[in-house]
């Protein structure tokens, strides 16, 4: 009986996601990002990670200007995107080469260095579109998929050689572990934080820091170090936030 409920809630929750997507909620937010790799096949090659991030979920390798391959002989393959910012993280795809869907196998994807999915010894069954969920909730910016050799002896099957990397977070408006919390009205039309959901810098009159609500009163507005009140701007920087703006005395 467990494993018919594992298999129930699997669907179920990849049935989630597919919704959250078709309604708008979720984007791949590491297309077009910069990213790096442990070696390359072909070191004439410039920016050969960019391959892995170029929107094109083609798999044809040779011949073409898709999908990254990492050398032969590297002992440690790795493959990273850096999103820009931090997310959280709804689900990822990777789409393998074309016949070398096993060439994912023992793949370990992390987030910020923090655990997030490992493949099995054995992906030659999963398909191209290998669609995964890190086994618990995290938030973070820089996505790294890492190829673990069992041995320590590299081969014709232990370079690092897929595709496309997709990593599927909330849209610009929304925020928070399920996409299902909108945005304020951030200054200049600028995204906010997609896992506190502050804003950068309210649009003026707005109470920071999720510039939802109008000012009513003065003293709503969080102090500055200097013991003066902002009056536009709210700046976040992690944990720590700093008010700053042409500034009234309380």
């Amino acid at each position: 009986m467990s494993s018919v409920h594992v298999v129930c809630v699997t669907l179920a929750v990849f049935s989630l996601l597919a919704v959250a997507r078709a309604d708008g909620l979720l984007e791949n937010v590491a297309v077009h990002k910069e990213c790096g790799m442990s070696t390359s096949y072909n070191p004439s090659i410039e920016n050969l990670c960019s391959r892995a991030v170029n929107g094109d979920r083609g798999g044809i390798f040779l011949g073409t200007e898709n999908c990254i391959h990492t050398k032969i002989d590297d002992p440690q393959p790795w493959f990273e995107v850096d999103l820009g910012r931090p997310y959280p993280i709804m689900y990822l795809v990777v789409m393998a080469r074309e016949t070398l869907e096993r060439r994912m196998a023992n793949c370990k994807i992390t987030v910020d260095g923090q655990d997030c999915f490992q493949f099995p010894k054995d992906t030659s069954s999963w398909g191209r579109e290998m669609r995964v969920n890190c086994t618990r909730p995290l938030s973070g910016r820089v996505i790294r998929i890492t190829k673990v050799i069992d041995d320590g002896n590299p081969g014709w099957d232990t370079p690092l050689n897929f595709c496309e990397l997709e990593v599927y977070s909330c849209v610009k408006e929304a925020w928070g572990s399920g996409c299902d919390e909108q945005c304020g009205d951030c200054l200049d039309g600028e995204p906010c934080d997609k896992v506190n959901g502050h804003c950068m810098q309210c649009q003026p009159g707005l109470l920071p820091p999720f510039c939802h609500q109008p000012v009513v009163n003065q003293e709503d507005v969080p102090m500055t170090n200097s013991g003066c009140r902002a009056t536009t701007a709210y700046f976040v920087s992690g944990a720590l936030a700093a008010v700053l703006s042409v500034a009234a005395l309380p």
